[in-house]
């Protein structure tokens, strides 16, 4: 016991030793810079995935090195018990007081990494939308169809599913065994067609297609097998944004499946009241976006305003004015939209912290005159 004691006493030592602090603050200019340099390459959203949103990278196919989480996890745990472990003293108040701020800092950074998410929302004029699109997730989504109605009866995660992982639920009478999954996806006609292949992939098959630059420039897709009774009933192809959905009849019923974008539903809705676009004299070309929106939230109901400089915070969410769409007369406004839970934590660690540093310096410009 007295042995385990020792060993965790040591190990409370080593995380908030300044000197341990010190090596991993290097250690994470090391993953920014090679991270930043990978940007070129990869795209910005797949090197913040390896580099910055995971707990081990690898170099060179087989080196180890902290990703980004487990060099922010350990600066958190050291700075918390360097805070518990080190004796409260008047003269160092004000450093106390910043090293408070930085961990504020810091678990305002995990809050956004869990909680923030990307996306667009679209919104015709004199109509309403509550749902987002992801611009990085996508998922799969099953309808049954009934003459013109469209009954969602099941959704998964696109980015979960693996090769030969099959999907089967109750609302299902039938199953779905993935085959193929590709990121981006080229196509290439086939030259001649199976029998067992079914609907859109009788005529094209998918390959891979290296990773776009930007991210939500990808093309998802996957190829399946239907399932029913332990009987197949043929292999399919599905890609996202389709211009053609993929159906199937099972039994008397009739099914259609597709990829999209991850959608999230608001708890609150905005409504298009109208939209105005300034152009540059003389030209189309466009120089301000604004939309002007009504905000509906249970039974309350108010006026908003976005343009391209002035956002619009609600409940963790930001609304930003990204651009619009002319369809045949029909004008569409589109809102980039960011939700981060911890959006106020470096507004607020930074006052703690320049108020510790200032309260610091009086003290020891104090102390040197006395």
């Amino acid at each position: 016991m007295q042995n385990l004691l020792r060993q965790g006493k040591k190990l409370t030592e080593l995380l908030a030793d300044t000197k341990f602090f010190t090596y991993q603050i290097i250690c994470l200019m090391i993953l920014l810079i090679i991270g930043t340099i990978a940007q070129k390459d990869i795209g910005l959203y797949l090197a913040h995935q390896k580099y910055f949103a995971s707990f081990i990278v690898t170099f060179f196919g087989f080196v180890p090195f902290p990703g980004g989480y487990t060099l922010l996890f350990l600066m958190t745990i050291g700075l918390i018990l360097k805070l518990i472990t080190d004796p409260l003293k008047l003269s160092k108040i004000g450093v106390t007081i910043s090293h408070l701020g930085v961990l504020a800092l810091l678990i305002g950074a995990g809050i956004s990494s869990i909680s923030s998410s990307e996306g667009n929302m679209i919104i015709k004029e004199k109509g309403y939308s509550n749902v987002v699109n992801d611009y990085f997730a996508n998922e799969i989504v099953i309808y049954n169809l009934e003459g013109d109605a469209q009954n969602l009866i099941y959704q998964t995660s696109f980015e979960k599913l693996n090769i030969s992982d099959i999907i089967a639920n109750d609302n299902l009478p039938f199953q779905i065994k993935i085959r193929e999954k590709f990121i981006n996806t080229d196509l290439i006609k086939r030259s001649e067609a199976s029998d067992d292949l079914q609907g859109f992939a009788k005529i094209f098959k998918l390959t891979s297609k290296k990773s776009a630059n930007n991210y939500e420039e990808n093309i998802a897709s996957i190829s399946f097998e239907i399932i029913e009774n332990g009987i197949s009933k043929g292999f399919y192809s599905i890609f996202e944004l389709m211009p053609i959905k993929q159906t199937f009849m099972i039994g008397n019923k009739q099914y259609q499946i597709e990829i999209q974008k991850q959608q999230t539903i608001l708890p609150f809705k905005l409504s298009l009241d109208s939209f105005e676009k300034t152009t540059y004299p003389g030209t189309e070309k466009a120089k301000s976006y604004k939309s002007y929106l009504t905000i509906s939230d249970q039974n309350l109901a108010w006026k908003a305003e976005i343009s391209m400089n002035k956002p619009l915070r609600y409940k963790s969410y930001s609304f930003y004015q990204s651009s619009y769409i002319n369809d045949d007369g029909s004008i569409y406004t589109v809102l980039a939209v960011v939700k981060n839970a911890g959006r106020l934590f470096p507004y607020i660690s930074t006052i703690i912290i320049a108020f510790g540093i200032l309260l610091h310096l009086i003290q020891r410009i104090r102390s040197r005159n006395v």
